[in-house]
């Protein structure tokens, strides 16, 4: 149950990083293509 239990947290770690990610400029996120 350990892998669900991380999987849980990191889908609600996610908001977090999408949200920081916008803050940032595009240029300078790596991810910003993985997030449309």
């Amino acid at each position: 149950m350990k892998d669900v239990i991380l999987l849980l947290k990191f889908l609600f770690s996610l908001p977090k990083a999408v949200t920081q990610t916008h803050t940032l400029p595009y240029s300078s996120c790596p991810h910003s293509d993985d997030m449309n």
